[in-house]
C-alpha cells in the first residue's frame, strides 16, 4: 500500500508541475498580448504543451515559432516526467527486493 501512496503521491507533483509550466506558458500569452482573453490563452497553451495540437486557435506570424518552442517544451518535459516517475518506481521495487533478500538471509 505505501508504494502505491509514493506512487501516486510522485505522479500528483509531477503532474501539478506540469499544470503550473502550462499555466506560466498561458500568462505569458496573455499578458504579451499574443492571445486576447486567458481562457483561449490557457487552450491554446495546454494544447500545444501537450503537442495535440488541434489548430482551432493559431499564432499571428510573428509568434508562431513561439508556439514550436512550447511544443518542443513540452514534449521534452513529458519524457523527462515519464523517465522520473519509472526511476521512482524502480528505485522502490529495487528496496523492497533488498528488504526481502534481508529477511531471507
Amino acid at each position: 500500500l505505501w508504494k502505491a501512496l509514493t506512487v501516486a503521491i510522485v505522479v500528483l507533483c509531477v503532474s501539478c508541475t506540469l499544470i503550473v509550466e502550462i499555466w506560466t506558458w498561458a500568462l505569458f500569452y496573455y499578458f504579451f498580448d499574443v492571445i486576447v482573453d486567458l481562457e483561449s490563452a490557457l487552450y491554446f497553451s495546454t494544447v500545444t504543451f501537450t503537442t495535440v495540437g488541434y489548430g482551432d486557435v493559431v499564432l499571428d506570424k510573428g509568434w508562431r515559432i513561439l508556439s514550436s518552442v512550447e511544443a518542443l517544451n513540452g514534449f521534452l518535459l513529458f519524457g523527462w516526467s515519464a523517465a522520473f516517475i519509472f526511476e521512482i518506481v524502480s528505485i522502490l521495487y529495487i528496496k523492497e527486493g533488498r528488504a526481502i533478500e534481508h529477511r531471507n538471509s
